[in-house]
């Protein structure tokens, strides 16, 4: 199954916020943020990733394709939460494209 996640961060804050305060090395000149991503399974895993700045003319790139460093931040998974005023997320079963769904009983 593969869904969508939307959320609305509270307090203006942004992503980039959320990285430099849980990030030692995180600088915001060199990179931005890019994504997060949550596992859950047999254990939680949180995993962020940062767009390399410096990279993005690099030439062994693939056109197309956007450098980023992974990072694996210690124990933020719960704060992350925090920065966010909602978080609403869809799983559809897979046989339909979500976007063509129209809701009849609105």
């Amino acid at each position: 199954m593969k869904g969508t996640i939307s959320a609305t961060l509270a307090n203006n804050q942004s992503l980039d916020d959320f990285y430099a305060e849980h990030i030692a090395d995180y600088n915001r000149h060199r990179f931005e943020a890019f994504a997060i991503r949550v596992f859950s399974g047999n254990e939680t895993i949180f995993t962020i990733y940062a767009l390399d700045k410096l990279r993005l003319e690099d030439s062994n790139l693939h056109k197309g394709r956007v450098p980023v460093k992974k990072l694996n931040p210690q124990s933020c998974l719960s704060s992350i939460f925090t920065y966010f005023i909602s978080v609403s997320s869809t799983l559809p079963n897979g046989n339909y494209d979500i976007n063509d769904m129209e809701i009849m009983n609105k």
